[in-house]
């Protein structure tokens, strides 16, 4: 299942989805086997001290999230060779 989700990063995988891939059932409506699934593989992946975490959205399904820090976008502080920025003037 872990794979399913890292195969695609933040990309919300829908419950049916998951059922379908993971376990090969079409359809049941009224089964907690995802949930309780997903459950088992965040207390692993918080065992390991992963920077991975699986995301709920409510209603809809799961995604896979990496807690690394984003790029920024000022080129000044992305770049650790940059030169500080002077002012100039008062």
């Amino acid at each position: 299942m872990l794979e399913l989700f890292l195969c695609s990063p933040h990309r919300v995988i829908p419950r049916a989805e998951v059922l379908a891939k993971v376990w090969g059932f079409t359809f049941e409506p009224h089964t907690s086997v995802v949930e309780i699934a997903v459950s088992r593989v965040r207390r692993k992946l918080a065992r390991v001290s992963s920077r991975v975490r699986l995301q709920t959205v409510r209603n809809v399904g799961f995604f896979a999230d990496n807690l690394e820090p984003r790029a920024v976008s000022d080129p000044a502080v992305a770049s650790p060779n940059a030169s500080p920025r002077r002012r100039i003037g008062g």
